[in-house]
């Protein structure tokens, strides 16, 4: 599938969407389902979503229509998401989250651009670390979860060191 939406952290906090190669309206649009799908698992949670394009190649004119679609279905769903972070963004993906931003009722910004998912984990731990005394905790556990992603060879589980020791 060209397009994944899934979570980026065991605590279902993040929805991670990453576009791989070229995609059309239609995965898009089941992308978008998907993401919601998965906010209405806890619907009153401000979930994060990192939109991850450093796999997919630059978009094209075409893509303006579904991106307005996009614009037209999420504006109604703002409120309810946390931060959106785009990852390696185009010129044109910036305007389509300035126009996403635009609908915001508040004066804070709450779409980033960054040019890799670690830079978003840290937007978010540290946003979420002003917001909330436990963000230091959720963003350990979005780095290590992360972390364990990137490494094929991670063998052992995050939380074994808190289990006591470790038999050999």
């Amino acid at each position: 599938m060209p397009i994944i939406a899934d979570w980026l952290d065991e605590e279902h906090t993040t929805i991670n969407m990453c576009f791989n190669g070229t995609w059309t309206d239609e995965q898009l649009q089941l992308a978008l389902e998907a993401v919601h799908v998965l906010h209405f698992q806890a619907p009153r949670t401000k979930h994060h979503i990192i939109t991850n394009f450093t796999q997919a190649p630059i978009i094209s004119a075409r893509s303006l229509q579904s991106i307005t679609t996009v614009l037209d279905r999420v504006r109604p769903w703002r409120s309810h998401y946390g931060l959106i972070i785009f990852v390696g963004a185009s010129r044109l993906l910036r305007i389509f989250g300035k126009l996403l931003n635009d609908t915001e009722d508040s004066n804070a910004s709450n779409v980033y651009y960054v040019d890799t998912v670690v830079d978003a984990v840290k937007i978010i731990g540290e946003t979420v670390a002003r917001t909330y005394p436990s963000g230091e905790t959720i963003r350990r556990k979005m780095q290590q979860t992360l972390s364990r992603r990137d490494d094929p060879d991670a063998t052992q589980p995050p939380n074994q060191k808190d289990q006591g020791t470790v038999s050999r």
